[in-house]
């Protein structure tokens, strides 16, 4: 189960960046919110594929794949903002 640790580190990261990491550096807070974000969405996504899939393999299939489409697209959405104001920083 090394995707349990993976998504694990992942979300402690993006809560790390969203709740810490931003107030330290409040010059760029928008993009360490969108970073932490795309971070938690991640850790969501390797859960989700990786771990979820296998501990239950008989979930139904259109609840799984909604859940997983709507974090990439949360994942891509806020990778994409951040790099956008990190552009224009």
């Amino acid at each position: 189960m090394f995707a349990a640790g993976w998504s694990g580190a992942l979300i402690l990261a993006g809560m790390w960046v969203i709740l810490e990491a931003a107030t330290r550096w409040p010059i760029l807070y928008v993009p360490l919110v969108a970073g932490g974000t795309s971070l938690l969405s991640a850790g969501n996504v390797v859960f989700l594929a990786g771990v979820a899939d296998r501990l239950f393999p008989n979930a139904r299939l259109a609840i799984v794949e909604w859940l997983e489409i709507i974090s990439c697209l949360m994942f891509l959405l806020s990778f994409l903002v951040c790099l956008v104001m990190l552009a224009f920083a």
